[in-house]
């Protein structure tokens, strides 16, 4: 069962879940483990998909990050800003040269040791309390989508918005944990073509999300649209694409990476132009979920009531557990503890049983 509560003002709780669960605390963990100790273009997708779309009669087009930072600078240049998930040293560098911010904050749902991020003692953005009416804007950086309490979160940045603040977004928002409609992946087997490049290969649900190895990843993702209409009353812009050509791009990047194959820009090239070609055909398709969200929304300054769906047992079970093979759960253990004195120990063990394998295949 899940339990129901309206929200009307800050004294009633807005947590789906609370940061003293037990399973929450160890997802944490491995959150924090999966992504310290990984490359980050292990996770992300390798090509940005270009939109169009309108505004005021005009029409623009995104093609890349300064595309759309050069977007929403049109809507004033701003003295305070709050990066949301940014960690991207470019991205801020770019915002303070072209003068579009005067000053940067960047919090991130985990911070590493060396962090210099002051603005609040629990970064963890699930519980996150803001400072009210200090930040122009607040730029929601790829974040959304790793958050539980997104109703919390997103009455933290309305409440932490000057009067005229904004609030950007650029968001997955397709299905929970990768885990795609059935509908998109018959459609993808069927008409996307790559067994020239690719043999044997099929589009088919991220295994590693179901089994809550990353436990974060998408955990809400297809609730972030409704959650921003219902916590900002007036939104500016608010355009979603992406509907087959970032699912196929990400997930080969995936299949690629676990099973060890390595493809050339020319390859790369020629499935991203199948991927889109694909994905033009099925651009007004309404059975088919979009992937990305550009959004702009201005301050609410009177709220309306909001529903937080409480989690219960069995479905914080289900959405943190960590599951799946023996495999997997070692391989968690292992990026969780990793700087445990054993966990480092084996891991160098790792290291060499793996080189002595080379060799002997070599010497065959």
């Amino acid at each position: 069962m899940l339990f129901k509560t309206k929200i009307r003002d800050s004294h009633i709780s807005t947590f789906v879940i609370g940061s003293n669960n037990y399973l929450y605390r160890r997802a944490l963990k491995r959150e924090i483990g999966i992504w310290q100790n990984s490359k980050q273009e292990d996770f992300i997708s390798e090509i940005f998909h270009e939109v169009q779309f309108q505004y005021n009669k005009e029409t623009y087009s995104l093609k890349s990050n300064k595309d759309w930072i050069s977007f929403f600078s049109m809507f004033g240049s701003f003295k305070n800003a709050l990066i949301l998930g940014g960690n991207n040293t470019n991205f801020e560098e770019y915002l303070i040269t072209n003068k579009i911010v005067s000053k940067i904050e960047n919090l991130d749902i985990i911070f590493k040791k060396d962090s210099s991020n002051q603005l609040n003692k629990f970064n963890d953005l699930n519980f996150i309390d803001l400072p009210d009416n200090k930040y122009d804007i607040i730029i929601a950086k790829s974040i959304l989508h790793h958050i539980i309490n997104l109703e919390h979160l997103l009455l933290q940045v309305n409440k932490s918005l000057t009067e005229k603040g904004i609030l950007v977004v650029f968001e997955y928002i397709g299905e929970n944990k990768q885990q795609w409609d059935q509908n998109k992946i018959n459609l993808i087997n069927s008409e996307f073509d790559c067994e020239d490049i690719l043999p044997g290969y099929k589009f088919d649900r991220l295994v590693h999300n179901y089994y809550n190895n990353w436990p974060f990843e998408s955990i809400r993702s297809q609730e972030i649209v409704k959650i921003l209409n219902e916590v900002f009353n007036e939104k500016i812009v608010e355009v979603e694409w992406g509907k087959l050509n970032w699912p196929i791009d990400y997930h080969i990047s995936q299949y690629c990476f676990y099973n060890n194959i390595s493809l050339d820009i020319e390859k790369k090239e020629l499935l991203g132009n199948r991927a889109n070609l694909l994905d033009t055909l099925h651009k007004h398709n309404k059975s088919v979920k979009s992937s990305y969200l550009f959004g702009i929304y201005k301050k609410t300054l009177y709220p309306q009531s909001l529903e937080i769906i409480k989690w219960d047992k069995t479905k914080v079970k289900k959405e943190l557990e960590l599951r799946g093979p023996i495999k997997v759960r070692i391989t968690s253990l292992m990026a969780t503890h990793s700087n445990n004195i054993i966990i480092k120990i084996l891991l160098v063990i790792k290291k060499i049983l793996r080189r002595i394998k080379k060799i002997i295949r070599r010497n065959k």
